[in-house]
């Protein structure tokens, strides 16, 4: 069988390379360095994080929308719908324990600890991604652990300011609709049909930008604007045609929760979360491949030195060193024309 759908798979790859010879070259090294990192591990392990920040992370939200627009305010349900967007269907669980936080008499404490929680768990989410995309780029640079330590504040604190300010945009959207309306001779009826497709804009750009930023500044090396624009563009459609295409089948999945009773949601969302990381993860390899070919303009014959290349950490690199065999030496102390 797997004969079969190989020769069935022959003619549509020279097919493929055909029509566009760099983006074959491009898809089948980001496939070959893809399957040569390990990214179920990966992702397993950014998952767990991910898991321990999205209740903290939701429950921070939602008072920091209260705190500027007001206690009266459907900022909630903004923050649901948000979340909806971004993680379909699987987070619909979740969000209703962060409902029950935030309306918990109690509820300061739970805010500390989540606050706590938030910057331990974020801290370990991004410092894992910073290796993985730094390992994904050629090259033998490094952070050290103070660098890496702080690249990861930022970025998760850039990271909540984004999601903040893509939920303001999508809930001031029909007040400068309405501002429209009143203000110009624009009828609301009119342009009431813009709405959906402006959050969808909106909706759009704010994961344009997270890909974006993450494949410019996470790794150390120094990643082109252009590449990471390519990589986000790619990593972005992807991401939306995932989407609801995940939603539908978690719709449609009736059986999950006789099996996980109530855990049917958080078995979802980890779930949803890991191929979201196996996305993302795929992203950085095209983007990376990208780089290699169209960019740098790399020869086929170092592909398969690009394939192959992985960071080598300080420890592996001080035991490579060590296990590596001293130059003779000459009469006068030189090395030997061997070594010179």
């Amino acid at each position: 069988m797997i004969m079969n759908v190989q020769a069935y798979l022959a003619p549509v790859a020279e097919k493929l390379e055909k029509i566009s010879p760099r983006w074959w070259r491009v898809l089948r090294l980001t496939h070959l360095r893809r399957a040569r990192s390990d990214p179920n591990t990966i992702a397993a392990a950014i998952v767990f994080y991910v898991l321990i920040c999205i209740g903290p992370l939701a429950l921070l939200a939602a008072w920091s929308l209260q705190l500027i627009l007001g206690p009266g305010t459907d900022s909630y349900e903004w923050l649901r719908n948000s979340v909806h967007r971004f993680a379909g269907e699987a987070a619909g669980s979740i969000m209703d324990q962060v409902d029950a936080l935030v309306t918990n008499p109690g509820a300061h404490v739970a805010g500390i600890f989540s606050a706590l929680v938030l910057i331990w768990a974020g801290l370990r989410l991004f410092e894992s991604l910073e290796i993985t995309l730094t390992e994904i780029w050629p090259g033998l640079k490094e952070r050290g652990i103070i660098a890496r330590k702080l690249t990861a504040l930022v970025t998760m604190l850039g990271a909540g300011a984004l999601f903040l300010v893509s939920i303001l945009l999508t809930a001031f959207l029909p007040v400068v609709l309405d501002w429209l309306d009143r203000m110009t001779a624009v009828r609301l009826g009119e342009i009431l049909f813009l709405q959906p497709g402006l959050i969808f804009a909106v909706e759009l750009a704010v994961v344009f930008a997270a890909f974006f930023l993450l494949f410019k500044f996470m790794p150390v090396q120094d990643v082109p604007s252009k590449v990471a624009a390519v990589g986000a563009l790619f990593t972005t459609i992807v991401w939306r045609a995932a989407t609801p295409i995940f939603t539908h089948t978690v719709a449609r999945s009736g059986e999950n929760s006789a099996v996980y009773g109530g855990l049917a949601g958080i078995v979802m969302f980890m779930t949803w979360a890991y191929f979201g990381t196996q996305i993302l993860l795929l992203g950085a390899h095209l983007t990376a491949a990208y780089e290699h070919v169209a960019v740098l303009q790399r020869p086929e014959e170092e592909d398969d030195h690009f394939i192959h290349m992985r960071q080598e950490t300080p420890a592996a690199r001080s035991e490579r060193k060590r296990d590596e065999p001293e130059p003779s030496r000459g009469p006068q102390g030189s090395p030997s024309p061997g070594h010179a």
